[in-house]
């Protein structure tokens, strides 16, 4: 079978070889899931940009990734933004539909070049809004890019905001970046359905390209003095 060229992509000081196609028995119609799945969106650059300067320091926006904390990335794709925070030394799971598997463990086999970085990233199906399980019940960062798309219909970012509500917890932070389409209304409707369950910042814009900062909604349970001796 031929080699399939790589798209070589620098975010920080370091360069990933992504395989950006599937082979040509793979290929899917154009707007299939395997089709999305397989290009380096400009939003996926955009996010891993700017996981490499929230990991800084001197960032006022934390990522931080201490060894150990727990990253979920929603809709890999090609896998970037994965791969950037795994070798800023988070544990990684990147997930997406079974159709696209092939591609992202072929980019984390290119790019998880030392045995450690194997060890901190994996790959794993997962579809928006289902009930299957994954290794953790929530997560501390949890990655999206570029998954709010008009070709993709309503349910499917609904989906989405169900699924990043399920794997959050009080302290988890979602990084979503977001390419503007038109008159964006599948953001508007995004956000307007997470408005009672998750806030929405959006944190940095860059031409059409926007990053927003969710996190979950937490109720406060509030107790009279008398219910909580009782």
């Amino acid at each position: 079978m031929t080699p399939l060229p790589l798209v070589f992509v620098v975010v920080g000081d370091r360069s990933y070889a992504l395989s950006e196609t599937l082979h040509r028995d793979a290929l899917a119609p154009l707007f299939s899931d395997v089709w999305t799945a397989s290009r380096v969106w400009d939003a996926s650059r955009f996010l891993a940009e700017r996981l490499v300067r929230f990991s800084s320091p001197e960032s006022p926006l934390a990522f931080d990734v201490r060894a150990g904390q727990p990253v979920l990335e929603l809709g890999s794709g090609c896998g970037l933004a994965g791969l950037v925070a795994s070798s800023l030394v988070a544990d990684v799971l990147l997930t997406d539909q079974a159709e696209a598997l092939e591609l992202l463990r072929r980019n984390v086999e290119t790019n998880a070049t030392s045995e450690s970085m194997r060890a901190r990233v994996d790959v794993a199906e997962f579809r928006w809004g289902s009930e299957d399980l994954l290794p953790r019940s929530s997560y501390r960062y949890i990655l999206v890019s570029d998954c709010i798309n008009p070709i993709y219909g309503p349910e499917s970012w609904r989906n989405l905001a169900r699924t990043i509500h399920r794997f959050s917890h009080g302290d988890t932070v979602t990084y979503l970046a977001h390419e503007v389409r038109g008159e964006d209304e599948a953001m508007a409707d995004f956000l307007a359905f997470c408005a009672d369950k998750l806030l929405c910042e959006c944190i940095d814009r860059e031409g059409q390209m926007s990053l927003f900062r969710i996190t979950k909604i937490v109720e406060e349970v509030t107790m009279s003095v008398d219910a909580v001796l009782k």
